[in-house]
Parts: structure tokens; C-alpha cells; sequence
């Protein structure tokens, strides 16, 4: 009974940590997301930074944050572009902290059970056992969360002015500046 104490306890604990973030999050302001863009350019070499504009003529990056001056954007032409790759920011750090947290609970919710009926070195045994399943099930879903977040999209462009055209759409869910000045 005791041992089911404990793991309600902890299933309760994480789920009131959840609902802080998700309530600390509802912000009246809508935030804009940040996207990291890496540029391949036809000449084979990359220009990268942080999405800002996209229009039918050009594409707008950034390479540092907060823009100081409007002569920081970089304007790259669609026909000198090859392949584009863009990852929100902080996706990364993201996906290894809910990856760990994640393996570390069901680890917790897994761990076997002993009874007050067995002995003292069983049941030290026991807790030794859960421990090392709680470490190793955190190192599972930390790793698991850190591939899961390296996952960049690709749109291939390969200079063609009509593809580029056809992905504005899609390409302008990601900038910074949804209409272009």
C-alpha cells in the first residue's frame, strides 16, 4: 500500500508541474515562433540564421536575434537557392526534457513492487532496483527525445523559381513577418 502511495504521489506531483506550464503559457499576446533556417545555395554554400520574410521575389533571413537595423536582412534570390532546411528554436531542448521526464515516470509507474512480508535485504535490494530502472529509463527517453529533435524539414527549391513559388505558401507559416514590406 505504501509503494502505491508513493507512485500517486509522484503521477499527481508531475501532472500539477504539467499543468503549471500549461496555464503559466496561456499569455493574452500571441508570441511569434522563431525558426532556424539553414540555405544551401546552387554554388554550394549555406547561408543560415533565422527565417524573417518570404516573398515571391526573395527569401529573408537573419542572422542574429533581436534585428538591430533593416540592413541585417539577408535577401537570397529564389533561383540561387538549392534546398532549404528549417527546426523551430529551442525544438531540441524541447524534445530531450519531455523525453526524459517521460522515461523517468514510466520507470517510476514500472518499477516492481515489494511487500512488507519480505525481508530487509530484498527490499533494499528492491530499491536499488527502482532507482537504477528510474536512472536508466530517464537516459532512454532523454536519448530517444534528443533524435526525435534533431529532425529538421526540407524543401527542395534546386533554383527553380516556379517550386519556390509553389512552397510560398507553406515556407510563410515559418517567418517571423507574415507579409513582406
Amino acid at each position: 500500500m505504501k509503494t502505491v502511495t508513493i507512485h500517486l504521489s509522484t503521477v499527481i506531483l508531475c501532472l500539477t508541474l504539467l499543468l503549471c506550464f500549461k496555464v503559466n503559457s496561456q499569455e493574452e499576446a500571441k508570441k511569434v515562433r522563431i525558426y532556424k533556417i539553414w540555405v544551401e545555395l546552387t554554388d554550394k554554400t549555406k547561408q543560415k540564421g533565422f527565417l524573417y520574410a518570404i516573398d515571391d521575389k526573395s527569401l529573408k533571413i537573419i542572422s542574429d536575434l533581436p534585428l538591430k537595423n533593416e540592413s541585417e536582412i539577408l535577401n537570397i534570390n529564389p533561383e540561387d537557392i538549392n534546398q532549404i532546411k528549417i527546426q523551430r528554436k529551442g525544438k531540441m531542448v524541447r524534445s530531450i526534457l519531455i523525453g526524459g521526464l517521460s522515461g523517468g515516470l514510466l520507470a517510476t509507474l514500472g518499477s516492481s513492487d515489494t511487500s512488507d512480508d519480505d525481508s530487509v535485504v530484498v527490499q533494499i535490494y528492491s530499491e536499488a532496483a527502482k532507482a537504477g530502472s528510474i536512472v536508466f529509463g530517464t537516459l532512454v527517453g532523454t536519448s530517444l527525445g534528443a533524435i526525435i529533435g534533431t529532425g529538421k524539414k526540407k524543401i527542395d527549391i534546386s533554383g527553380d523559381a516556379a517550386i519556390f513559388k509553389s512552397k510560398r505558401e507553406e515556407l510563410s507559416r515559418y517567418a517571423m513577418v507574415k507579409k513582406s514590406r
